[in-house]
């Protein structure tokens, strides 16, 4: 017999079925609020909760401009979680291909362009769909993160000053790519050379000028926010080490925990280095001594 039951068509269907055909999550776009997006980026994200709630009270905020995408420039010393505030950021609002990562030290010279738009016509691989562009205009909802973005020769720069001014950037065979759904984070430590126990408002003030002085004032006014991250504290350095021990050595007890993570904070050097020494430490650890 035929079963007289209907088919049934959810909300959530209906929402994975736009997600398949335009590569927009509006299931997580509707439900998401920066509450929400706070308390996920801060069971990551240790010791820097000032630029968390900036950071998601800013995504909720009005935009300046419609067709202007979201631009951040995070900023502070190496080790202190800018790249894995975004990684992050983009895991919780977006699907794990709409993260798009570019380490601008491999963007020094002016020919660098071509792997964002493309090569000239003429040139070989002209057309080649395995550009930057070509990647945004598959995730058009998608993170871009320019890490350590000083170290990009300008020309490179100047194609992103058009899209924060724009909301646009053309291939070279003159196709326009929409980025006013993409959130773009840049990262840098200028100006955070200098020893300082934390950003005071006039640390914040030099470490501007150091950045408007190098990227010059067209391209600091474009952005959006500054955020500035904090050295970590002893308090935060304890909770990322012990964390990151238990991760790894699931099995041993919280007094092994936290015998081994004293001995990784004596060595990681975390007032210079940040969290950026924790996880070879780790790996020189010997688990078969960590288990008797």
């Amino acid at each position: 017999t035929k079963s007289l039951l209907k088919p049934v068509l959810s909300i959530d269907i209906v929402y994975d079925v736009i997600y398949s055909k335009t590569k927009i999550p509006i299931k997580r776009l509707l439900t998401l609020n920066s509450l929400t997006l706070k308390k996920e980026l801060i069971k990551s994200v240790i010791g820097q909760n000032e630029v968390i709630d900036d950071l998601s009270k800013a995504i909720f905020s009005s935009p300046r401009h419609s067709k202007q995408p979201r631009s951040f420039l995070l900023v502070g010393k190496s080790g202190l979680g800018k790249t894995l505030l975004v990684r992050k950021f983009a895991e919780f609002l977006y699907p794990k291909d709409s993260f798009i990562k570019l380490d601008m030290s491999e963007y020094k010279d002016s020919n660098s362009t071509s792997k964002i738009i493309g090569s000239p016509p003429g040139y070989v691989g002209y057309q080649d769909k395995n550009t930057v562009l070509e990647k945004i205009k598959l995730h058009s909802y998608s993170v871009l993160l320019l890490d350590e973005v000083e170290k990009a020769h300008p020309s490179v720069l100047k194609l992103f000053l058009q899209v924060l001014d724009d909301g646009v950037m053309s291939t070279s065979y003159g196709d326009s790519v929409d980025f006013s759904n993409v959130v773009i984070f840049m990262t840098s430590n200028l100006g955070c050379s200098k020893e300082s126990l934390g950003f005071l408002e006039n640390d914040k003030n030099f470490i501007r000028k150091d950045i408007q002085d190098f990227f010059g004032v067209e391209l600091v006014n474009r952005l959006d926010y500054i955020l500035y991250f904090q050295p970590l504290s002893s308090n935060s350095i304890d909770k990322i080490i012990l964390q990151k021990v238990r991760d790894r050595f699931s099995d041993i007890s919280l007094e092994q925990a936290t015998e081994i993570s004293h001995k990784i904070k004596c060595n990681c050097q975390y007032l210079e280095f940040g969290a950026r020494k924790i996880d070879k430490l780790l790996e020189e650890i010997d688990l078969n001594v960590v288990s008797k």
